[in-house]
């Protein structure tokens, strides 16, 4: 390989990699933010559908309102808190979820569980 051949990778290396950190270290949270929108609304469909074939009770509407602002509030949060809350919040309705039957209890249980996240959010700012 030549000497100039070595030198212009060499030099196209380091702006490439100077480019990609430069990129990272400022607008990765715009990236972030895209795709965690993304997840939010795909997560949003999923729960209606779950919440869908539950059988009919007085609480299955409630649910679906309940929940869906719950992910709506979820867009105001950092990507990885909103990702983390999500979690929380699908752990909490598979098991909710997993008889296709909703009563009050586990009604109460999920409201109380937004309720307690609403308040640690209100209490940190």
């Amino acid at each position: 390989m030549r000497k100039g051949c070595f030198l212009t990778i060499f030099i196209l290396s380091i702006i490439i990699i100077t480019g990609t950190v430069y990129f990272i270290k400022f607008h990765s949270d715009d990236l972030l933010n895209i795709g965690k929108d993304k997840i939010i609304s795909l997560t949003r469909e999923k729960v209606d559908e779950e919440i869908d074939s539950v059988e009919i009770s007085d609480f299955k509407d409630s649910l679906k309102i309940l929940v869906s602002d719950y992910i709506d509030s979820l867009g105001n949060y950092k990507p990885k808190d909103a990702m983390d809350k999500l979690n929380a919040l699908s752990s909490n309705l598979k098991v909710i979820l997993k008889d296709k039957k909703i009563d009050k209890n586990e009604f109460n249980f999920i409201t109380k569980f937004m309720e307690t996240d609403e308040k640690s959010k209100e209490d940190r700012n």
